[in-house]
């Protein structure tokens, strides 16, 4: 079962911090663990058997300071790319590159697993859209149709947007 966060690493090969962050919130918004109350403040959702990863996430949200979107896809960005990656290394997808000549953490990942994932991106307007306000390549020069998307999801892909305005997202995630 392809995830979001998933797909996002398989797409940028281990990198794009806030992007896999953002991509995690998504997940869990769009399974219903976390919502985003007034496009201003995520809370926690239902408490849904599945992902260990969303489950932590869920719990930090409980248990900790009531933050916004953005400080929300700050925080995952810190600790959801490394766990991520364990999960694609886990399903066989990826494995992890030796750290070499100043090279961030990166992975190397199966080409079926990135093409399966690229693929997607027609389809899924979330895995679109947060790739399009990221600045990463979509294969469309149109901007995706996210209306379709909940509400909470929007606002964290309007989150991301703003961020990344006037930020080369896209230099550091290929960084």
């Amino acid at each position: 079962m392809s995830t979001l966060r998933g797909d996002v690493m398989l797409l940028t090969h281990g990198g794009g911090g806030q992007v896999v962050g953002a991509a995690v919130l998504l997940d869990g918004v769009l399974e219903g663990s976390l919502d985003v109350l007034g496009g201003r403040r995520i809370v926690a959702g239902r408490e849904l058997p599945g992902s260990p990863l969303l489950a932590d996430v869920r719990r930090r949200v409980v248990g900790g300071p009531p933050a916004s979107p953005h400080e929300w896809i700050v925080r995952a960005a810190a600790f959801a790319p490394h766990r991520v990656a364990c999960e694609l290394i886990a399903a066989g997808v990826a494995s992890p590159l030796a750290q070499r000549f100043g090279r961030g953490f990166t992975l190397s990942v199966d080409a079926r697993a990135e093409a399966a994932a690229r693929s997607r991106i027609a389809e899924d307007p979330a895995l679109a859209g947060l790739l399009y306000v990221a600045g990463l390549p979509t294969g469309d020069p149109l901007p995706p149709a996210t209306y379709t998307l909940p509400e909470a999801a929007r606002a964290i892909l309007q989150t991301l947007r703003s961020a990344s305005a006037g930020d080369n997202l896209t230099a550091r995630i290929a960084g």
